[in-house]
């Protein structure tokens, strides 16, 4: 009788429930990511901090983001942080120094770094391109 009732239930729980397409839910997943990394980019932020926000298991969320965006967070992350980087550059006359830092690198090698592995060049010289 018991095993009824729970049967009963769960059928009504699931004629009530509208199921969301996977392609939709992952869609509003990397939308969710993609709007973490833009609001914070200029934070001290990791892969942990997004899985906390959007309330994933961090092993999870990291095999998504990667099957997702084909590509590991801290690259979204860091092509992000780069390409604004690169508008401050062209628009701005601040020091490469601080764009790094606005930008949320924690050392100006490591902005140096990413630059020139995202972009091919240096910040200097493409500044002087720009």
């Amino acid at each position: 009788m018991l095993k009824a009732c729970i049967y009963a239930l769960c059928s009504e729980i699931q004629n009530q429930t509208e199921l969301i397409p996977q392609s939709a839910a992952n869609s509003s997943l990397q939308h969710k990511i993609l709007l973490f990394i833009q609001e914070n980019f200029t934070k001290d932020i990791s892969l942990q901090h997004l899985a906390n926000e959007v309330g994933y298991d961090y092993q999870y969320l990291s095999r998504l983001v990667n099957a997702q965006f084909k590509k590991p967070f801290n690259r979204i992350l860091n092509e992000y942080r780069i390409n604004h980087a690169a508008a401050l550059l062209t628009e701005t006359a601040d020091s490469i120094d601080n764009i790094a830092f606005q930008c949320g690198f924690n050392t100006v090698r490591s902005f140096n770094r990413n630059f020139l592995d995202i972009l091919g060049l240096t910040p200097s010289a493409f500044r002087l391109q720009g």
